[in-house]
């Protein structure tokens, strides 16, 4: 299972913004995942990268976590969960300002 547990909204072209996400059955959070979507609607999330310039001094970035080129599976599985785990962050956080707002009427703010 993935659970996000923080979301830092950035709009960017695609960007959406970076979600930290924990593996919970190991126990290991894999923070700065970017969270994508395009103008058609296509999702999708980037593991982590460093930038760094190259020889032309052209920024380049490297992937510090990847998948391993056979593991087909996990990797699809994996960017299917983060996607529902981010979806599941952003619906707890709409919530949770539909009631802060609730809350502010019932007292007259």
């Amino acid at each position: 299972m993935i659970r996000c547990i923080k979301l830092r909204r950035h709009h960017r072209n695609t960007l959406q913004g970076f979600a930290d996400l924990e593996l919970t059955r190991v126990g290991i959070i894999i923070r700065d995942c970017t969270w994508h979507r395009s103008g058609g609607g296509r999702e999708w999330v980037g593991l982590p990268a460093r930038s760094y310039q190259d020889e032309d001094g052209v920024t380049r970035w490297q992937r510090v976590i990847e998948f391993a080129p056979d593991a087909h599976r996990a990797r699809e599985q994996f960017y299917v969960l983060a996607l529902e785990a981010i979806h599941a962050f952003v619906a707890e956080q709409e919530r949770g300002a539909e009631a802060r707002e609730a809350e502010a009427e019932a007292v007259g703010i």
